[in-house]
């Protein structure tokens, strides 16, 4: 059985074009801002500038940011390390009490460029850091004397107990900060990592 050769008329493909170009522009329309992120007195700008613009400024500190989470999450996937919800619930509760309600946490954010999914990211990583870490950190009675009569004046606390135990979290505070950076530093040391901008 032959079929028919059907003949297309210039106006079909007249139609066929005009439906074609309604879609396109349709969808350019809606999806502008995929193209075109401003408009100054009529002018546009466009995405690949705003694009261009953020690569050079900000490309490195990115890249570093970005493959410091990769890191940690394959450090802490190797060793079997998890932060659960509850974990990350927790850090956030007790960030909103340390800001005695003078500002609201979200504020607070804000004014850091940060959302609340950013601050749970960082979160995160942190106790996957400190459980990686964790009973490295030993502090000596000889520290605590050390650090208290060293900085007596920087003591909330007056009574000597509360000070001892204020220049003990000090002291250990100040050893795991140094701990989590040499755990870092040696876990990026071992690293691999290729940038190709």
């Amino acid at each position: 059985m032959k079929l028919k050769k059907i003949k297309s008329s210039p106006k079909i493909k007249m139609v066929v074009l005009l439906v074609v170009l309604l879609i396109l522009g349709t969808l350019l329309v809606k999806n502008k801002n995929l193209f075109v992120v401003a408009s100054v007195n009529g002018s546009p700008v466009w995405r690949w500038t705003l694009e261009q613009k953020l690569v050079s400024r900000y490309a490195d500190q990115t890249i570093d940011e970005i493959t410091s989470e990769v890191l940690i999450a394959q450090a802490a996937k190797s060793k079997g390390v998890t932060a659960t919800t509850a974990e990350v619930s927790q850090k956030i509760t007790d960030i909103e009490k340390s800001l005695n309600g003078k500002i609201i946490l979200k504020d607070a954010l804000s004014q850091q460029g940060m959302t609340m999914e950013d601050l749970q990211n960082q979160i995160k990583l942190q106790i996957l850091m400190e459980k990686m870490t964790e009973g490295q950190v030993v502090v000596s009675d000889q520290e605590v004397s050390d650090y208290l009569e060293n900085n007596k004046s920087l003591l909330i606390s007056t009574e000597e107990g509360a000070m001892k135990e204020e220049a003990k979290k000090a002291v250990v505070d100040s050893k795991k900060s140094a701990t989590l950076r040499q755990f870092f530093t040696d876990l990026k040391a071992k690293a691999k990592i290729s940038k190709y901008l």
